[in-house]
């Protein structure tokens, strides 16, 4: 394969091709031009990637060696600078296919390099220099501050010049093409397995988003804030400042976007093919404070709304994903915990109120769902949000607990003693760290939660139906805050005593309100039993890894503590009705039951045990819970053998057996007394 020969033609199409338009002729430019290269660049990585597999039958690759060293020359370098330069230029005009266009033609030309193994890591540092300089220049220009230098090695200084002049007259909307273009080449790396390819991305982004310039964009924010806001300015000069503050704000979303997924690249995954632990998440991290305080409250202007609920959005779940990504140190903790308590005590202020669904509303609860409160103002559910920030919330504060029998060495917090206790009626705790946990606690449970054993009990089960009901209508949050309360430390009340440990320990406090055995009992119920929703779970892209992983971690448990399975005090309010999307899949698919068809009606088992004493509706919760996972089990095998379930179920199935064969047991038991 002649490397060198297909790096020139590359750059002969993209100077021969778009130059004339990019310096003289920019208003004659139709989106035709445009497509033509991004096909041709196309066409050519096929066929060097075509040739390059034949190449490796014949000879096996040395795995030892990495790819894309090859040294460029002078030329080499003002070639890549000048194939930047010219899809930049484009990406700054009004026609907004051209702007698409060109961003997508970055990613091909920086497959095109991966593929023909020639200054494809050169090409990203580029990029990556691209960034650095366009933020710079862009926040500078708009708070007043001073342009930092950056200088790069890309063989001579004059062959980045020109590109460094185009950039420092960049604007937002061209930063965040860039960032675009970055994430778009990461999904690529991802979808493509290049492990030594993204350990050299992620060196490169790391470098970029070192030392960001976080003070300037919040100045930003503030300074376009007050000239929109002005009642002194003209109308003009107001719409200008409320679209460069929406400008800002959809730059700071793009940036969120690529961070979301730097994370995601780092965050444990079932494959070897996964970098873990970069510097970039690090790094990411350190910057939670200052994203918050940069965004979340600086966009007032009610027409902005939406976008401050996206950026909300954006950044619970890059918290969520840091939070999986890397064990989070006390201090992270505790200054998370003050995060969440200083920009989202709004969220965590609501009452865990499950809002009714139409059929109308299938997006309710997503950050995009709007309802017109008036003429004038517009406001975005905040259901979604809520789900996300009790999530992260919980999440934190529980680890903090779990750490509350630690030597205090390990924590950095010396070796005084504390204890970390409640009391009756939740009134102290000697713990400045767990006084959110507290306060939130107070604020959805009843004040006489510990008269008794009958009203204890109750009122956790309530506690815990809403709590999951909070979620149902989020598949891909489900799972993780499922997953999340299996790993709280876990004890059975009978070993302990009654409610008098639970009263003044919040370790056990937390597992008799998040009890996994019991969480797993009303998720079941949540979907009506209905083992063909589970089944729908289990093979679905989004949520069949997660869901899983779930069924096998409750099912050792359940197997593990048969009996406190079988003693599963059954809720008295009735299940929620599914949300309208799952009950429109199993309508259609006619693998709905009878309950389900007739608009949730009583099935005539549950009909069997209407009015009877609770006893009686605890056994029936028991059979139905049983009979949901031996059909799923049945429905499984059966797909097994067919070949048509997605991935190998063996360990899942296994787990099933042993639950059939415990329920066996149990019925023949019963029947000898």
């Amino acid at each position: 394969m002649d490397f060198q020969a297909n790096y020139r033609r590359l750059c002969e199409l993209i100077d021969d091709s778009l130059r004339p338009y990019t310096e003289l002729e920019r208003d004659s430019l139709n989106q035709e031009v445009v497509q033509d290269v991004y096909r041709r660049i196309q066409e050519w990585t096929l066929e060097i990637s075509s040739d390059s597999d034949d190449e490796m039958e014949r000879k096996p690759a040395d795995p030892g060696e990495l790819s894309h060293n090859l040294d460029l020359n002078p030329n080499g370098y003002r070639c890549l600078a000048k194939i930047a330069e010219d899809l930049i230029s484009l990406i700054v005009l009004e026609n907004r296919y051209i702007q698409h266009l060109a961003g997508n033609t970055l990613v091909a030309v920086s497959e095109f390099l991966m593929a023909s193994e020639t200054g494809w890591h050169e090409f990203i540092n580029l990029l990556c220099y691209c960034l650095k300089v366009s933020i710079q220049s862009t926040l500078s220009s708009s708070v007043g501050g001073t342009l930092l230098d950056e200088n790069y090695n890309f063989g001579s200084l004059d062959s980045i010049l020109s590109l460094k002049r185009k950039l420092e007259t960049t604007n937002y909307t061209l930063t965040a093409a860039i960032i675009r273009v970055l994430r778009n080449v990461l999904k690529l790396l991802k979808r493509k397995f290049k492990n030594n390819l993204l350990k050299l991305y992620l060196d490169c982004i790391t470098d970029a988003i070192t030392n960001f310039p976080w003070d300037l964009l919040n100045d930003a924010y503030e300074i376009s804030n007050s000239k929109a806001s002005a009642s002194s300015v003209s109308d003009v000069l107001r719409h200008s400042n409320a679209a460069q503050l929406k400008s800002i704000a959809i730059f700071h979303g793009h940036l969120l976007q690529l961070f979301c997924s730097l994370v995601g690249i780092n965050a444990p995954q079932k494959t070897e093919t996964v970098t873990y632990n970069h510097q970039v998440i690090y790094e990411i991290r350190s910057c939670i404070p200052k994203i918050l305080a940069g965004c979340v409250g600086k966009l007032e202007n009610w027409e902005l709304i939406h976008i401050s609920k996206y950026l909300r959005h954006k950044i619970l779940m890059l918290m969520m994903r840091l939070s999986f990504a890397t064990d989070l140190e006390y201090t992270v903790l505790v200054s998370w915990m003050h995060l969440i308590k200083k920009h989202f005590q709004d969220l965590l202020s609501q009452p865990l109120k499950v809002l009714e669904s139409s059929s109308d509303d299938s997006l309710e609860g997503s950050p995009f769902w709007t309802d017109v409160v008036n003429a004038k103002k517009q406001r975005i559910s905040s259901c979604h949000l809520q789900r996300l920030v009790i999530l992260l919330f919980l999440r934190c504060s529980l680890t903090l607990v779990s750490m509350k029998r630690k030597p205090k060495e390990e924590l950095g917090l010396g070796s005084s003693d504390s204890c970390l206790t409640f009391d009756i009626n939740f009134k102290s705790c000697s713990s400045d760290d767990f006084s959110e946990l507290q306060n939130w606690l107070q604020r959805h449970l009843p004040d006489d939660i510990f008269m008794d054993d009958e009203t204890y009990t109750t009122s956790c089960m309530i506690f815990a139906l809403s709590f999951l009901q909070l979620y149902m209508h989020e598949d891909d949050i489900l799972f993780e805050m499922l997953l999340q309360m299996l790993s709280l430390p876990f004890c059975s009340r009978n070993a302990r005593g009654g409610t008098s440990a639970a009263k003044n320990d919040i370790v056990c406090l937390v597992s008799d309100l998040f009890n996994p055995i019991h969480l797993f009992h009303l998720f079941l119920a949540e979907i009506h039993y209905d083992h063909q929703v589970l089944l729908d779970y289990l093979i679905s892209r989004d949520t069949g890894d997660r869901c899983a992983e779930y069924l096998l971690r409750c099912l050792r448990l359940v197997c593990d503590l048969w009996t406190v399975f079988l003693e599963f005090p059954a809720c008295e309010k009735s299940p929620t009705p599914l949300p309208p999307k799952r009950r429109k899949i199993y309508l259609e698919t006619g693998f709905a039951d009878a309950s389900l068809q007739n608009n949730l009606t009583p099935s005539p088992v549950e009909m069997k045990f209407k009015d009877q004493p609770r006893s009686i509706t605890q056994r029936l919760s028991l059979e139905a819970a049983k009979e949901c996972l031996l059909s799923l089990k049945a429905s499984i095998d059966s797909l097994n053998q067919k070949n048509l379930f997605p991935y190998n179920p063996k360990v899942l199935l296994r787990r099933l057996t042993r639950f059939q064969e415990l329920s066996l047991k149990q019925e023949d038991i019963r029947s000898i007394i």
